[in-house]
């Protein structure tokens, strides 16, 4: 739904997205810039991301086998995903998506990833990753400028609030990370 506070009442739009049937799940974000709509639909073999305008996200996925996606905070258009390749590879990758056709356009891997990971936050600065066990941050060409032990539930640009595990006391604590 768009709001327009000049009608008082919400447009609505319908997504031509497969219909559910109950057995997956659904989750929607828009990019930084509210004009890029993301429709991911949870499949046996990983997320199916529909991408486009509020108005028109196509019939197809844009992309297949999803395990984790994130809008660049500040790029607009820009996307990033953790997938499995055919040759079961998981890979970080980016693309943009045009916010005249919504289609996405060009795509380039950063990095293959040696466990499954997802991403917490992609900006500036690179990645922050959670990857099994342990937070990684990612510069944007992929190299690991550091990791420690624990989840990343939430990232800024400047921090990162890590639940990590506390084996003297066994039990988790969080910790806020200055990047």
């Amino acid at each position: 739904m768009l709001w327009d506070p000049s009608f008082r009442i919400p447009r609505s739009y319908d997504l031509s997205i497969p219909p559910l049937t109950g057995s997956e799940s659904v989750s929607v974000s828009f990019d930084s810039g509210g004009r890029t709509l993301a429709v991911a639909l949870s499949t046996p073999r990983g997320d199916d991301v529909y991408l486009g305008t509020p108005t028109d996200v196509g019939d197809l996925p844009d992309l297949t086998g999803v395990t984790s996606m994130a809008w660049h905070a500040s790029e607009v258009g820009a996307i990033a995903w953790v997938s499995r390749d055919d040759d079961g590879a998981m890979r970080l990758a980016t693309g943009r998506v045009s916010s005249l056709t919504g289609t996405l356009g060009s795509r380039s891997v950063v990095t293959t990833l040696e466990n499954p990971a997802g991403v917490v936050r992609w900006d500036a600065s690179g990645f922050i990753l959670n990857d099994a066990r342990m937070v990684r941050a990612l510069d944007a060409g992929g190299t690991v400028l550091w990791q420690t032990a624990g989840i990343a539930m939430a990232a800024t640009d400047s921090l990162v609030a890590v639940l990590t595990p506390d084996d003297s006391a066994q039990q988790t604590r969080w910790v806020v990370l200055d990047r």
